[in-house]
């Protein structure tokens, strides 16, 4: 399938000043793409018994063909022309500085995020676990970077069907693969400890 979707509705940020954090508007279009496919085989087909099975899988790309303006950050994610809508803008964790125990994130910064950006920051420092990149421990000293998307590359289910007698039994299961996922339970849990560190 191939399916262009035009005018869609999107709850555009605004600015504070407005008296409004968002408004529905018509932001541009997009298109989804991919395939279906489904298999079904009768395993015994008999007068008192009957056991069936099948397996689907299914696969969907998402592109934003265009939109109203350069690009709309969304929480955790952007929407530019070229990207999908699940695609994920963050601060790249590096992990936990195992000198002194603070959380790391890498500074990334030749990233897009601040125009304004003209190097290192001040906190910068050499990743001590060896990437070899440069790390900060401050959080808003980090640039954000497209981090992959949360759209799977492919959904699959397995299903069973049996009856015996006028007894039935089926279930039904479902997977996907390769979505990206997001937590803040790591840096979370670092930055209170820290801070409980030093009160």
């Amino acid at each position: 399938y191939n399916r262009n979707s035009d005018a869609l509705l999107f709850s555009q940020p605004l600015s504070s000043a407005k008296g409004f954090s968002s408004i529905m508007t018509n932001l541009g279009a997009m298109v989804n793409s991919g395939f279906e496919a489904t298999i079904d085989y009768k395993a015994v087909e008999t007068k008192t018994i009957n056991y069936s099975l099948g397996f689907n899988v299914s696969t969907n790309k998402n592109k934003i063909l265009n939109l109203n303006q350069d690009k709309i950050l969304t929480g955790t994610k952007i929407l530019e022309v070229g990207g999908d809508v699940y695609q994920f803008y963050l601060r790249e964790w590096a992990g936990v500085n195992p000198d002194n125990g603070k959380p790391m994130w890498y500074t990334n910064a030749g990233s897009d995020d601040d125009e304004n950006n003209d190097g290192e920051p001040d906190s910068a420092f050499e990743d001590p676990l060896g990437s070899g990149r440069m790390v900060t421990d401050q959080y808003g000293d980090a640039e954000r970077v497209r981090l992959g998307s949360a759209l799977p590359e492919f959904y699959g289910g397995f299903n069973n069907y049996l009856s015996y007698k006028g007894f039935e039994l089926s279930f039904y299961s479902i997977s996907h693969m390769a979505p990206k996922c997001t937590t803040m339970t790591m840096p979370l849990t670092c930055m209170t400890a820290q801070a409980r560190a030093t009160i």
